[in-house]
C-alpha cells in the first residue's frame, strides 16, 4: 500500500474552514481542478466529481465525523490507475484561531503503473486543492 500526505496550515479557526470546504460535495467550491462535485441522486454519499479535463470519477463517503471534522471516502470509478483508494479530509485545531487541513490517502497501483510517480501525482492533485482551499477561505 502506498501513501500520501499533504497539510496546509492555516490563520483560520478549525469549525470556519470545516464549515466552509467539509461539505463531501464541497469540493469544486475550493479546488480549482474540479469544475463540479455533486452528489448522486438518490445516494446522498457518493458524488460525481468532473475534472477540468472532462474526466470523471464517482467517490463514495464511507465514513464522516463532525466533531472530528473529518470524512474518508473511497474510489468507486474514474481514469485513475489504483486499487483499494481510500482517502480522508481532515480539519484539525491547532489553536484557538489557526487550524491544518490534512489530505492523505493510500492506495496500491495497478499492475505495470509507477507507484512512485502515481503518489507523486496525487500529492500535486492534493496540494492544488490545499492552495485552492486557502484562496477559498480568503474570500
Amino acid at each position: 500500500m502506498i501513501r500520501v500526505h499533504t497539510c496546509l496550515p492555516l490563520p483560520i479557526p478549525a469549525a470556519d474552514v470545516w464549515q466552509r470546504i467539509g461539505g463531501f460535495s464541497a469540493l469544486a467550491d475550493w479546488h480549482p481542478g474540479v469544475l463540479s462535485s455533486p452528489l448522486l441522486p438518490g445516494d446522498p454519499a457518493r458524488r460525481r466529481v468532473t475534472l477540468a479535463d472532462g474526466a470523471e470519477i464517482i467517490e463514495h463517503c464511507t465514513a464522516r465525523d463532525e466533531a472530528a471534522r473529518s470524512y474518508h471516502y473511497t474510489l468507486v470509478s474514474g481514469p485513475l490507475p489504483v486499487q483499494d483508494y481510500s482517502a480522508a479530509l481532515t480539519v484539525r485545531e491547532t489553536g484557538v484561531f489557526d487550524c491544518r487541513v490534512d489530505w492523505s490517502a493510500g492506495f496500491r497501483p495497478q499492475a505495470g503503473v509507477d507507484g512512485a510517480a502515481l503518489a507523486d501525482r496525487l500529492c500535486g492533485v492534493f496540494s492544488a486543492g490545499l492552495c485552492g482551499a486557502a484562496a477559498f477561505l480568503r474570500r
